[in-house]
């Protein structure tokens, strides 16, 4: 994850994007993880970490 162009983490599971979007300053109301407007995936998306 990026922010401001400084890495901020890897996310391997679900917990682990909430955890890094929370430090990021993301009001956990607005965390959709299946909107890909928001999110830059590699490598799999939501349904793989289901």
């Amino acid at each position: 994850m990026l922010r401001g162009g400084v890495a901020l983490g890897v996310a391997y599971s679900r917990a682990d994007l909430h955890k890094l979007l929370r430090q990021a300053g993301i009001d956990d109301e607005l965390i959709a993880l299946d909107d890909d407007r928001l999110i830059d995936r590699e490598g799999g998306g939501p349904d793989v970490w289901d």
